[in-house]
């Protein structure tokens, strides 16, 4: 992956402050994840996966461990999608309401060395893949077509080499089970999201709100954006969290992420007043 970030959007919030605020408490998650379950499971050396993931927290992930070996073959009845492409494999989730014990199953029948993470994730994530790993001689997710996830950057799927050895580990999302948390959060304003086509950027707080709750939605957080007056470096967005009581209707919104629940969303917010006239 060559991007600085996996956060894409045309919006004042920073892409390092964005990262911030939806990739560190992920990957520690996923790390740990990774690590109980090589503890239990087996003792082989852990891949590394790149620490930038497009938000949020919850449920424990489904850890996927594969054997090596392509077999080639596709079953119409698969969740996954597997496509010969010259040297490599290129995979999709075909069915993101699969269940992560058939996804397991079906990569092993393809023998292929993959950890595949699959989370419940927003609408415009669901099929998504939003991590892999660093080395290009691994997997090639550039080579996948770009899916419409808003402002937050992801892939339809990933390449991997036939003849790969050392294990990988990739990240999907999926759609959540009827009352389960959401564990990774996207763009609100993406397709498929509360507020899809709805521009929010530089709007007051007052009239995202609004738009909010035309659409039976809420705020279930709201965070700070870096100052202009603050240093590029040693800002956490998550760490600046700023009581409902206390934002002004007249603050600008920089970015709206959707939530942990359906229909919840949760505002980045600077405290620059947007007056009449200043757009």
């Amino acid at each position: 992956m060559t991007e600085p970030s996996m956060i894409r959007r045309s919006t004042p919030i920073s892409d390092e402050a964005a990262a911030r605020l939806v990739s560190d408490a992920a990957f520690e998650e996923l790390a740990a994840d990774i690590t109980r379950t090589a503890r239990t499971a087996r003792a082989a050396r852990r891949p590394r996966v790149r620490p930038r993931f497009a938000l949020a927290l919850g449920a424990v992930a489904a850890v996927v461990a594969i054997v090596i070996g392509w077999t080639g073959g596709q079953r119409s009845a698969e969740a996954l999608n597997f496509s010969r492409n010259g040297q490599y494999v290129d995979v999709t989730l075909r069915d993101p309401k699969a269940d992560p014990a058939r996804l397991r199953a079906e990569f092993a029948e393809h023998r292929m060395p993959v950890e595949l993470e699959i989370w419940p994730a927003s609408p415009s994530l669901v099929g998504a893949m939003l991590s892999w790993p660093e080395d290009p001689k691994n997997v090639k997710p550039a080579e996948i077509r770009w899916k419409d996830c808003g402002g937050i950057g992801c892939r339809s799927g990933v390449r991997i080499p036939v003849d790969l050895r050392t294990p990988v580990t990739v990240l999907f999302g999926r759609a959540p089970n009827p009352g389960e948390r959401i564990r990774l959060t996207g763009d609100a304003t993406a397709p498929g999201e509360i507020l899809a086509g709805v521009p929010v950027v530089d709007r007051t707080v007052a009239e995202v709100v609004t738009a909010l709750r035309q659409r039976h939605g809420t705020v279930e957080i709201y965070n700070l954006d870096r100052p202009a007056d603050a240093t590029t470096e040693g800002w956490d967005i998550s760490a600046h969290v700023v009581p409902a009581n206390k934002v002004k209707g007249t603050w600008r919104v920089t970015f709206v992420s959707s939530g942990h629940t359906s229909g919840a969303v949760g505002l980045v917010v600077s405290k620059t007043d947007v007056r009449p006239g200043s757009e």
